[in-house]
């Protein structure tokens, strides 16, 4: 089983991601977090096997959430589930240890994957985050 922990500040989103993650049997919702305050709280408290984390939530929102939850709790694996594809937010992830990197433009079936292949240790990038990365190592080598 899959244990997940989700946290976005959007209530309907959070409620779909819940439905549609729980529609697989290996794959069992521990937590759904509204905040990123919440969301590392509750890392602690269920230590889910994924975390998936919105970057856009209020307050200390989801880069610092990662850092805290990794830092805390290394064995957690933790993807940003996102709509932002700009290089800070890629970068700061990727130094801080995500596991993932996913848009919400995505299937639900391809969440259900995504979340499969972080769990057996893939490290999964959105195919708009694999630019990001491939101009930054083009401007590094230059």
């Amino acid at each position: 089983m899959i244990r997940i922990l989700i946290a976005d500040d959007q209530l309907l989103f959070r409620s779909m991601l819940n439905e549609m993650l729980t529609k697989d049997a290996e794959i069992e919702i521990v937590s759904s977090c509204s905040n990123s305050e919440e969301a590392i709280a509750d890392c602690m408290k269920y230590k889910p096997d994924i975390a998936l984390l919105d970057i856009g939530m209020p307050n200390i929102g989801g880069i610092s959430a990662l850092r805290e939850i990794k830092t805390a709790l290394p064995r957690t694996k933790v993807a940003m589930l996102t709509t932002f594809e700009d290089d800070e937010n890629i970068i700061a992830a990727l130094k801080l240890g995500a596991d993932g990197y996913l848009i919400k433009e995505m299937t639900p079936i391809a969440l259900i994957m995504a979340v499969k292949c972080i769990q057996n240790d893939l490290l999964l990038f959105h195919n708009g985050t694999y630019r990001v990365l491939q101009s930054a190592l083009e401007l590094s080598q230059n």
